[in-house]
């Protein structure tokens, strides 16, 4: 919902940003449905620096769900 302060507390008191919700999106596939790029420059690191692989994230990468929505700002980030 582009709240800092909020991200800024799941990350302070240690919250799996990965966890899906009951709409099998993670913190990081909300940031990129929303296309909010200055939230996604601010945890992009914290996301490239954990092993994934596809199986985890459901078949999709945070690039797949920014080319398949209405995401060009953040598309344009991850490229």
């Amino acid at each position: 919902m582009g709240n800092f302060d909020s991200l800024n507390l799941l990350i302070e008191k240690g919250a799996d940003l990965f966890h899906k919700h009951h709409h099998n999106m993670s913190v990081f596939d909300e940031i990129v449905r929303t296309d909010n790029k200055d939230l996604l420059e601010c945890i992009y690191g914290y996301y490239k620096s954990k092993e994934r692989d596809l199986d985890m994230e459901g078949g999709y990468s945070l690039l797949h769900l920014a080319a398949g929505g209405d995401s060009l700002h953040c598309l344009e980030y991850i490229l």
